[in-house]
């Protein structure tokens, strides 16, 4: 199972809400609320890696299980194929 830190996606998620909130609320110009609002998108980015490298975390330990088991059983598959049923 994928363990996701949930601290670090809730500052993500609390940057993206004050970011577009501030925009949203704020009478300036279009210009001025584009900037006040690309903390947002920049946090929406930032998760989508951290969610990337919890991906790729989780299957490089699958990977590293799966090869673990392998070398854990391939002695005792050549005993049995050594020596017969034991």
């Amino acid at each position: 199972m994928i363990k996701h830190d949930i601290k670090t996606y809730g500052i993500f998620a609390s940057i993206f809400l004050l970011s577009i909130a501030s925009a949203s609320y704020i009478d300036a110009t279009e210009l001025f609320k584009a900037v006040i609002g690309a903390p947002g998108v920049v946090s929406l980015l930032a998760a989508l890696y951290q969610l990337a490298r919890d991906q790729a975390t989780y299957e490089k330990q699958l990977d590293v299980q799966q090869h673990q088991f392998q070398l854990g059983a391939a002695p005792l598959i050549s005993q049995h194929f050594y020596y017969g049923s034991m």
